[in-house]
């Protein structure tokens, strides 16, 4: 088994270098993507292909490499994020491998309440059980390589709708069904927060009407 992990690099240096140093000490060493929105330069050692942009154009392009990776599975991982040991990635991996192709996996998700918005919704958060959601949150998101290459359009990704990367790519792979990716019991007590500012897009004034944005693309209501 093998992952491709895709990570994002804006205002977060310092949590980026801890998350690349505990990567390349997993079990399961992935293969590493960066996409560097930051003005600034960026190196680390164990990073297997850098892309370097001159704006910060957001979370999408994460979903355009992980298009480029050649391992079954591929993953975001947000730079606030850190697994809490060294079996995280194989552990995480062996779940997904037992799913159904086109489920995603991840440690933090959302079920959506039917008949409202995006927020109120329920959050799942690294749970003792194995729970069903509705979309795994883009901090830390496992789907197969080909299943992706398959159910995505990097056009998807494009504007407000697609700006909410995560919301976009539970969508694609879900169709109509609901409660349909996971949240596995195998995250429980594994991941770490890190600093976060007010750079977080969930700080940002428009953060929920672009989450409900995206929901009413990729997850709408449907008359009975």
């Amino acid at each position: 088994m093998s992952i491709t992990i895709c990570l994002l690099n804006w205002k977060r240096p310092k949590n980026l270098r801890r998350i690349i140093d505990r990567l390349a000490g997993q079990t399961l060493r992935p293969t590493i993507f960066l996409w560097n929105n930051a003005p600034e330069p960026f190196h680390h050692a164990a990073i297997d292909w850098q892309v370097d942009s001159t704006r910060n154009v957001l979370c999408p392009p994460r979903w355009w490499m992980a298009t480029q990776a050649s391992t079954q599975f591929v993953a975001s991982l947000d730079d606030d994020l850190i697994p809490a040991d060294e079996r995280v990635l194989e552990d995480a991996v062996s779940v997904a491998h037992k799913q159904p192709a086109d489920r995603a996996v991840g440690p933090f998700g959302v079920i959506l309440r039917p008949g409202q918005p995006y927020f109120p919704h329920d959050d799942v958060r690294c749970p003792a059980e194995d729970t069903l959601v509705d979309l795994v949150q883009g901090r830390c998101l496992i789907v197969r390589t080909e299943t992706l290459w398959a159910a995505l359009r990097m056009g998807d990704l494009c504007g407000p709708v697609g700006a909410e990367d995560d919301i976009a790519v539970c969508g694609a792979l879900a169709g109509d069904r609901r409660r349909y990716h996971l949240v596995p019991r195998v995250f429980h007590r594994r991941f770490w927060p890190l600093r976060e500012g007010d750079e977080a897009l969930w700080r940002q004034p428009d953060h929920a009407r672009r989450r409900q944005t995206a929901r009413q693309r990729w997850f709408p209501e449907r008359n009975s």
